[in-house]
């Protein structure tokens, strides 16, 4: 037996491959840890100018 271990008939991109795999059940079973599903920041923009527009509006 041969200690060299000859890789000629694995795909160069499968690490690729692999990690996007992994990325997508990640994503399916913990949707929380997925990076496209996080929330933006537009949020707390909306928080502060509700309440100016509001102001604005009633002067």
């Amino acid at each position: 037996m041969s200690d060299d271990f000859d890789d000629s008939g694995i795909p160069e991109d499968l690490d690729e491959r692999i990690q996007e795999e992994v990325d997508d059940y990640v994503g399916d079973v913990y949707p929380e840890l997925d990076p496209e599903n996080r929330p933006q920041s537009s949020g707390c923009l909306l928080i502060v100018a509700l309440p100016t527009l509001l102001l604005w509006f009633m002067r």
